[in-house]
């Protein structure tokens, strides 16, 4: 694809408010002071095409601005250009202004915002139709990467340019063949997690490896200290010390089974002179049955007897409530009877005087009689009324009084019950205390066999207690004592032998471990030898595809890292000099040679604009187009000047 720049007018953007670049698709100088706009001519360019200024920005300031900074309002921001791109000559407007809106009760119109139209060959355009159209012919990232000499090299990432440049070089690279030992090595794991899982197998390896040492070196620290001990003679002492041990505990049993006899003997003793005791007391119970029958006797007898005058009691104070009880209701009988009796004889007196209560005249015959019916049929109701209430009452009180009578019968019977009780217990108790004036009897022991067999028993003990001393084995427990402490004292002096000949066991287990980590290592080493040998060749085989296709620049397209390998880059370098160590012309000849090697590749070849090229004394040669951007104090206003 050929693209030519073959006009291009700026109107109030940025600043510049008329100018027009017309260069018909050849290469052109633009001249200009400092601050008179040159590097706004491409961002111009490049807002036309893609919203964005030449560092990629969207939200730059686009309008022109007065002598206070300030926007200067109500002008049309315009950027036009002509291309001719493979032969057909396409034009590209757009124009960005403001949207003014008088508001109802308003005298002045108020900046509402802002709108942006588009044509494409002087068609208007809506913004998803323009944007697409441009991206169809060519995409933002490859327009910058073949017009801004700086864009590869200083506006994108090392990995992004990485990238770029192994895509290109992948059609020309031959391929680097994995190694067969290699390859059986990685099976189906990638070179990158091969690479991990090695790292991570070192790592743990040497971190094994690393506290050999240390753990050895604790050993050593704690070895006990066994010069000078006789071990052998320590264990014939032991042995001698833990017979005469065996001896003293023989010796001890032997006393506390003597002292265990003993121990029985007055066991048997307690015993005897218990059941002796027991023997006794059922002797003498025995021999006092109807004594000791007559005391418990007295004593429930006693008991007995105080219930009773208890209820006696108790009896007579009820029988006096209920006498005065029943003089009270007797009394209100008697005096019902008569208020019935009184209003019984009461009878009807006529007493009506034959008047109208209303008029005072004399009533009718007939009606003084109805008076006289109904004054007399009034005085039998009341009369009844009253004594059938007098007649309830007293059948109430008729009832009381019946109970209380048959609760006074009652009550009379209990009490000479009750007194005939008292007599027959106090004649009792007069019998049991003639029984009990009578002395015990006493018991003659001896003239059980029984008792005779205990007391003989009893005696025989005795004898043999007193002739049986106790021995006393507190010294004995003394020197058992004393050998034990020596014993476990020579014990644990012995006991350091073995720790010595454990921890020295265990440093020869640790040095065959620390050689089989070592061997491990190396292993792993080796492996990591044949990956870096291959990727080396890898690395060689991309860098020389990648720079054989450039002329003065060259790449590195990785680096060494001490303890980490090699890892991915992408250095820039000119003549041997990292790009931004490099001087002005170096880096922006080598922007051109990028951009160059990049048109033939991606077959595009666009207008190239460089920026102060005027430092630039021999800019390489290019087949596209190129716009010159040079300051020159002489021109104060942008001038145009074709290249001859």
């Amino acid at each position: 694809m050929q693209i030519k720049l073959l006009e291009l007018s700026l109107s109030n953007f940025k600043g510049l408010k008329d100018f027009r670049l017309k260069c018909n698709g050849n290469d052109i100088e633009v001249h200009g002071d400092n601050a008179t706009g040159k590097t706004t001519i491409y961002d111009g360019f490049l807002w036309l095409m893609f919203d964005k200024d030449s560092e990629g920005k969207k939200d730059f300031e686009i309008k022109t601005l007065d002598i206070n900074n300030n926007p200067i309002h109500k002008l049309e921001h315009t950027v036009e250009t002509k291309l001719e791109i493979d032969g057909t000559v396409t034009s590209f407007k757009k124009v960005y202004k403001e949207n003014w809106v008088k508001k109802r009760g308003s005298l002045e119109p108020e900046l509402t915002g802002h709108t942006t139209d588009y044509w494409i060959d002087d068609v208007p355009t809506k913004k998803k139709d323009y944007d697409a159209y441009i991206n169809n012919t060519i995409d933002e990232t490859t327009f910058k990467l073949l017009t801004d000499v700086r864009y590869f090299t200083e506006k994108i990432n090392w990995k992004d340019r990485r990238t770029i440049l192994t895509s290109i070089a992948s059609d020309y690279m031959v391929p680097v063949e994995v190694p067969p030992t290699l390859l059986q090595l990685i099976g189906n794991k990638s070179l990158e997690d091969f690479k991990k899982i090695i790292a991570e197998k070192k790592k743990k390896l040497n971190k094994e490896k690393e506290a050999i040492p240390i753990r050895i070196d604790e050993l050593n620290k704690n070895l006990p200290d066994i010069q000078g001990i006789d071990f052998e003679g320590l264990k014939k002492y032991i042995k001698t010390a833990e017979n005469a041990l065996e001896n003293l505990n023989n010796e001890g049993r032997q006393i506390i089974e003597h002292n265990n006899k003993l121990f029985d003997f007055k066991s048997q003793l307690r015993q005897k002179e218990s059941f002796k005791r027991e023997l006794e007391e059922q002797l003498s119970e025995d021999a006092n049955k109807e004594y000791e029958q007559a005391l418990k006797d007295k004593t429930d007898t006693t008991n007995d007897l105080d219930r009773q005058k208890n209820l006696l009691a108790i009896h007579k104070t009820s029988l006096v409530e209920d006498k005065k009880s029943y003089e009270s209701l007797h009394k209100r009988v008697l005096a019902l009877r008569e208020e019935w009796n009184s209003v019984n004889v009461k009878q009807f007196e006529v007493n009506v005087d034959g008047n109208c209560p209303t008029c005072n005249q004399k009533l009718p015959g007939e009606e003084i009689e109805k008076l006289v019916e109904d004054a007399k049929n009034k005085f039998d109701d009341s009369k009844k009324s009253e004594l059938e209430a007098i007649s309830s009452t007293g059948k109430s009180f008729a009832n009381m009084l019946e109970k209380t009578k048959l609760s006074i019968n009652t009550t009379e019977k209990d009490i000479e019950n009750v007194e005939r009780n008292i007599q027959e217990y106090e004649s009792k108790l007069k019998d049991l205390e003639d029984i009990l004036s009578q002395d015990q009897q006493t018991v003659n022991f001896a003239d059980s066999k029984a008792w005779t067999t205990l007391e003989s028993e009893i005696n025989d003990l005795n004898i043999q207690i007193t002739d049986f001393k106790e021995l006393d084995n507190s010294s004995l427990d003394s020197k058992k004592n004393s050998l034990k402490l020596e014993i476990q004292s020579h014990n644990e002096t012995l006991s350091k032998r073995t720790q010595f000949d454990i921890a020295m066991d265990r440093q020869k287990e640790l040095l065959k471990e620390e050689k089989t980590l070592a061997n491990s290592l190396n292993e792993l080493e080796n492996q990591e030898f044949k990956i870096q040998e291959f990727t080396t060749n890898k690395i060689n085989a991309l860098e020389s595809t990648v720079n054989g296709m450039f002329n003065n620049v060259k790449f590195k397209m990785f680096k060494d890292q001490m303890n980490e390998g090699v890892k991915e880059d992408c250095i820039i370098l000119i003549n041997g000099v990292p790009y931004p160590s490099a001087n002005y012309a170096g880096r922006i000849n080598a922007g051109l040679d990028i951009i160059n090697t990049l048109s033939k590749e991606y077959d595009i070849m666009a207008p190239v604009f460089v920026d102060n090229s005027e430092s630039v004394t021999n800019l390489m040669d290019l087949e596209q187009q190129m716009i010159k951007l040079i300051v020159d104090k002489n021109y104060k206003k942008l001038t145009i000047m074709e290249e001859i």
